[in-house]
């Protein structure tokens, strides 16, 4: 019988403003526990890395992680254009958020489809992990 972590308490994580990196590799925290990870660091732009190696994941993945990646990208883009606004130029290599995911060994199948569309528009995620053994 498989184990299946859900994530319900995550107010470290929330409560965190120097985490950079969340490994939950191995965890086998699913569809259900991605879901509920990628709500809590919307927000967080510390967290560079998130490591969800061997979660269990399956194509559903691809909507949360979609969601993740756009926010962020939302959000740095309205920074970016603040600062523009007021005379500055952004460095957008120094605004916080996801810079890589790890995803390798899940079986992402169609779930990679809808990552790509959001990737494709991004400019900070610089590594995405998808190898299968």
């Amino acid at each position: 019988m498989e184990f299946y972590f859900i994530v319900k308490n995550l107010q470290g994580i929330v409560d965190s403003d120097s985490l950079q990196h969340i490994s939950l590799a191995g965890s086998k925290i699913c569809d259900e526990g991605l879901i509920n990870i990628s709500e809590a660091i919307k927000m967080k732009p510390n967290i560079v890395w998130l490591d969800l190696r061997n979660c269990g994941l399956t194509c559903s993945a691809g909507k949360p992680l979609a969601s993740l990646v756009h926010f962020q990208a939302v959000a740095r883009e309205n920074a970016a254009w603040k600062a523009s606004l007021r005379g500055e130029t952004p460095n957008l290599d120094l605004m916080g958020g996801l810079r890589r995911l790890s995803l390798s060994a899940n079986h992402l199948s169609d779930a990679v489809r809808h990552l790509a569309v959001v990737l494709y528009e991004d400019r900070w995620i610089k590594a995405i992990d998808l190898q299968y053994w």
